[in-house]
């Protein structure tokens, strides 16, 4: 391990606590006066420029925050300003301001993705006559869900939900009802302010599903794809 510090500032204190006893008597520790001297010399140089050093750093770190401060204060009261020319040539209807102003014209947004229809819709059937509705999808942009219901084989759609959710509870099957038959689309709001076809976008529906309510003898001698028997206990669930 050597006998000098390793840091700079650790070297400065080291021959500064050693100086005077150096200079004390330089020959009886090999040294000569001369040598000494020069020492001292070095070491108070280093000393003085080590402290305007720290002086700087200091003085440097109140320069930026003052830095920060002035830009920060120009930030808010530019983007201020920019919104109001913004502002003004949007009530002007004068796209031209933008140019005198040197500022770039807002670009048009960008629309979102169209909805997607639902997948992997499960219907189940509760004790209390209730069916239940769980789909995946996605709820981003404001997405929502309709469901409808069809009493009559898809001869005639009713709306019973509109939900921005994954799943819905069908609490209005008529008594007596031997089947419910199900579909839901995805439904988003107009793409943008700036978009040419302000319209609220759909979703092709899903792929109809059934749930049988009453009596086993109620149900289809030939099951349908995604359909679910009566629960007798716990609701059942169809794929």
């Amino acid at each position: 391990m050597g006998v000098l510090p390793n840091t700079r500032p650790e070297l400065i204190q080291f021959f500064t606590q050693r100086l005077a006893d150096w200079q004390a008597n330089p020959e009886q520790i090999g040294l000569s006066a001369a040598q000494v001297t020069e020492l001292s010399g070095l070491t108070a140089s280093a000393s003085t420029d080590y402290q305007d050093a720290l002086d700087s750093r200091q003085e440097s770190k109140d320069r930026t925050f003052e830095f920060h401060q002035s830009a920060d204060a120009l930030r808010t009261l530019g983007s201020a300003l920019v919104a109001t020319i913004k502002a003004y040539a949007e009530t002007t209807s004068n796209p031209g301001v933008y140019a005198l102003a040197s500022i770039p014209e807002p670009a048009p947004p960008t629309p979102s993705a169209d909805p997607v229809t639902p997948t992997d819709i499960t219907l189940g059937l509760r004790p209390s006559g209730f069916v239940s509705l769980e789909w995946s999808g996605s709820l981003a942009g404001g997405t929502f869900y309709e469901v409808q219901r069809s009493l009559n084989d898809g001869q005639a759609w009713a709306t019973i939900a509109s939900v921005p959710a994954r799943a819905a509870l069908d609490e209005g099957v008529p008594p007596g009802s031997a089947r419910s038959m199900y579909r839901i689309r995805a439904v988003k709001p107009p793409a943008g302010a700036g978009n040419t076809e302000r319209a609220t976008r759909y979703s092709p529906w899903s792929a109809p599903q059934f749930v049988f309510l009453g009596n086993p003898s109620n149900q289809l001698d030939t099951p349908v794809a995604g359909s679910i028997a009566p629960a007798t206990g716990p609701s059942q669930q169809a794929g």
